[in-house]
């Protein structure tokens, strides 16, 4: 997510002419949404959803697609990633510091810190990691736990890259790398972003140790694709047979969920679907993805706020927002929220599962919420996009990219030696 001109790699050790590879963007952009998509449904669609039967299969048809596109949405994001760093892996430290290391933790101190007070004071009901204290603030700066972990590891993939790559081959490297995101499940880690953090790093160092693979990956018809699609659904059968920790459950799952993901990539990139009309705006996202990235949570945090005081804390607007979202059915006297999920003890689904309506009405409002999650994640982008607009207009650079002065000030610094 740091700042890239173009989707371009360089495929050998030679630092040869980069050439364009069509679908990048266009993966970096549906892996964005999925992002996005991924939150609206683990930390807010419960909330909204009407607590009826149909509502509830709602929920669970929303949470099974998240489940299964969890292989696919941060591993292709960081081999993409990797694949990007590859040429500046193979620079020296001077040319190659300031915008792959410096620039990314920049911008994860700045965004961590908005984050931090965003979630502590204008959006404390979702559900998010939380900064409880100076003394555990002090830890984010050398292992994040928040929402912005990725730019952290960014920064940190590229340096323990090159550092690897000094002295062992890429090979190794990325079999080393294996070994440990196999293995994390099992270490003492705390938090799931911490753990991901640990578990991802092979991702980006396999797209960057062996970009043209996936730079080069033919364009598969639909008997390759159905074959890639029937092995995913062996693999994951049989982990979940096996009982198989998170971690080997990924790892297993990755390699077959990054192909499939670029051949998606592929397909929207190109005359596959709709005439490649779907491409220009996915792409142009995929060239955006940082102030989505970092402005997605915030801005959805307010409006689960929004929510939850409107439904919960104001007796007399509560009645109406409620009677809207169950879709026009009255809340029936006495009726008993649901267990709390949310943090603070806030139900997770709106309560009135007792309120009587027929039916087919209670089916067509589920259908109709069902489109909800996919609205949401169109509103939070442009509302990101919008924002960071505003924010760049406002002289606001600085909050995602590393100041002009420090900029300078670390190129004129000490710099480090050798490769």
């Amino acid at each position: 997510m740091t700042p890239a001109p173009s989707a371009r790699v360089t495929t050998d050790a030679t630092a040869e002419p980069a050439r364009r590879v069509a679908w990048a963007d266009v993966a970096k952009g549906l892996c964005i949404l999925l992002v996005v998509l991924h939150h609206v449904v683990g930390k807010h669609l419960p909330l909204v959803v009407p607590d009826t039967a149909a509502g509830a299969a709602v929920v669970q048809a929303w949470v099974a697609v998240d489940t299964a596109l969890k292989p696919v949405r941060m591993p292709l994001f960081f081999a993409v990633s990797g694949m990007f760093a590859a040429g500046a892996l193979r620079r020296p430290w001077p040319l190659v510091a300031v915008r792959r290391v410096l620039t990314p933790y920049w911008t994860y101190l700045v965004w961590l810190a908005v984050h931090v007070v965003v979630f502590a004071t204008v959006a404390t009901a979702i559900e998010t990691h939380r900064v409880p204290g100076v003394l555990e603030g002090l830890t984010h700066l050398l292992l994040a736990a928040t929402g912005v972990w990725y730019l952290y590891a960014l920064a940190v993939y590229f340096v323990v890259a090159k550092l690897l790559l000094a002295h062992v081959t890429p090979g190794a490297a990325v079999a080393g790398a294996a070994v440990v995101s196999l293995l994390a499940s099992w270490l003492p880690i705390e938090g799931v972003n911490r753990y991901s953090v640990v578990h991802c790093f092979v991702f980006f160092l396999a797209g960057a140790c062996f970009p043209r693979l996936l730079a080069g990956l033919p364009r598969l018809r639909l008997p390759g694709v159905a074959a890639l699609l029937t092995a995913y659904a062996a693999t994951a059968a049989a982990c979940l047979a096996l009982g198989a920790p998170k971690s080997v459950f990924s790892l297993a799952l990755a390699p077959v969920a990054v192909v499939l993901g670029v051949q998606l990539a592929m397909a929207v990139s190109d005359r596959g679907w709709a005439g490649g009309r779907a491409a220009g705006p996915v792409a142009a996202l995929g060239r955006r993805t940082l102030p989505v990235y970092v402005l997605h949570m915030p801005l959805l945090g307010v409006l689960h706020q929004w929510l939850v005081d409107a439904v919960y804390a104001n007796p007399d607007h509560g009645d109406a927002v409620l009677t809207a979202l169950r879709g026009g059915a009255a809340l029936p006297s006495g009726a008993e929220p649901r267990t709390p999920y949310l943090s603070g003890g806030v139900p997770a689904v709106v309560p009135g599962g007792g309120a009587a309506r027929d039916g087919g009405a209670e089916l067509l409002v589920a259908l109709a919420w069902a489109g909800y999650p996919l609205l949401l994640v169109a509103g939070l982008v442009a509302a990101s996009l919008l924002t960071h607009r505003a924010l760049l207009r406002l002289g606001a650079g600085w909050m995602f990219d590393l100041p002009a002065a420090l900029r300078e000030r670390a190129q004129r610094g000490p710099r480090l030696s050798g490769r």
